[in-house]
C-alpha cells in the first residue's frame, strides 16, 4: 500500500525520518478470532514469538521530513524490552522495508535509553561516526 502510494512523489516527498520508543502497556490476553491465536503473547515478528505475556510495545513510526506525513511502520510486542542485539536488526530491518518500497530514510530518532544506546553501539555509532550504513 505504502509503496504504490509513493511511486510518483519526488524525492523531498520520499524523504523521511523513523522514529522508535519502547513503553509499557497493560498485561492482557485476547483470541482474535480473524487470526485464530491468541493476541498479547510477546511477537518480535520474524524474530518469534513466546508464550510470555507481553508487558512492552516497541513502535516504528515514519515522518516526512520535508512533507507532512507520518505512519506506524511495526510494533513489535515484548516481556520486558527488546534485547539490543534484536533491536540492532530491526532497525536496520525496517530501513531496508523502507527503502524497498522507495521511500528515502534520512535519520533515526530515539531516547537514550540503555537497549537504545547498546543497539547503535553495535551498530558502530558514535560520536565521532554519527550514522551507518544499511545492507
Amino acid at each position: 500500500m505504502f509503496k504504490k502510494k509513493f511511486e510518483h512523489k519526488n524525492y523531498k516527498e520520499k524523504a523521511c525520518s523513523v522514529g522508535f520508543d519502547e513503553m509499557y502497556i497493560k498485561d492482557f490476553l485476547e483470541y482474535s478470532k480473524q487470526y485464530d491465536f491468541i493476541e498479547g503473547f510477546q511477537d518480535l515478528g520474524t524474530y518469534g514469538r513466546m508464550n510470555k505475556c507481553a508487558s512492552c510495545v516497541l513502535v516504528f513510526l515514519a515522518s516526512g521530513i520535508y512533507s507532512k506525513w507520518k505512519f506506524p511502520v511495526a510494533y513489535y510486542l515484548s516481556n520486558s524490552g527488546v534485547k539490543k542485539e534484536i533491536l540492532k536488526d530491526l532497525i536496520v530491518d525496517i530501513l531496508n522495508k523502507l527503502f524497498d518500497i522507495g521511500l528515502c530514510p534520512k535519520l533515526i530518532v530515539c531516547d537514550q535509553g540503555t537497549s537504545n544506546q547498546s543497539a547503535l553501539k553495535l551498530l558502530n555509532v558514535n560520536e565521532t561516526n554519527p550514522f551507518f550504513y544499511c545492507e
